[in-house]
């Protein structure tokens, strides 16, 4: 997201405030996929330990 961020052909085809919106919807989806665990994490886990 850094490198989209950081794209001045993307701030001039879009405009700023898409870009940074964009940008804002990116991390958050990134955000939200890191907090969840799925079952395979779940079942190896178990293995593992």
């Amino acid at each position: 997201t850094e490198t989209l961020a950081k794209s001045k052909m993307l701030k001039q085809a879009l405009g700023e405030d898409v870009l940074e919106h964009y940008v804002h919807t990116a991390k958050w989806e990134q955000f939200e996929y890191d907090r969840r665990i799925t079952d395979w994490e779940l079942h190896r886990g178990f293995e593992r330990y």
